[in-house]
């Protein structure tokens, strides 16, 4: 990716080119989704993908172990999870 500023009077003489930025991509399931007992929230409990076909079985390989638990308030993005859907989860700088 380049980046280009417009220069006044020669001060930005040449774009700068920015390094490209690794994101990393791991595979996960839902196991469960637990609710609250007054339904203000959900708690996403997920894990690495690691049998069932071949493609799983190569992310496994890489991603061998792991636990990711979210605690959702917003029963927009809470409605998006299913327990035994798989979900890939990129995971890159912010910037």
């Amino acid at each position: 990716m380049l980046l280009c500023s417009h220069s006044i009077a020669g001060k930005y003489p040449h774009p700068k080119k920015r390094e490209a930025t690794m994101t990393v991509r791991a595979k996960f399931v839902c196991n469960f989704i637990q609710k609250a007992s007054d339904d203000s929230h959900r708690t996403i409990h997920m894990a690495p993908v690691i049998s069932d076909t071949e493609e799983n079985k190569a992310w496994s390989k890489y991603t061998p172990g792991g636990l990711l638990q979210m605690h959702i308030s917003n029963p927009a993005a809470f409605e998006q999870f299913e327990q035994g859907k798989e979900y890939f989860i990129d995971i890159q700088p912010a910037e």
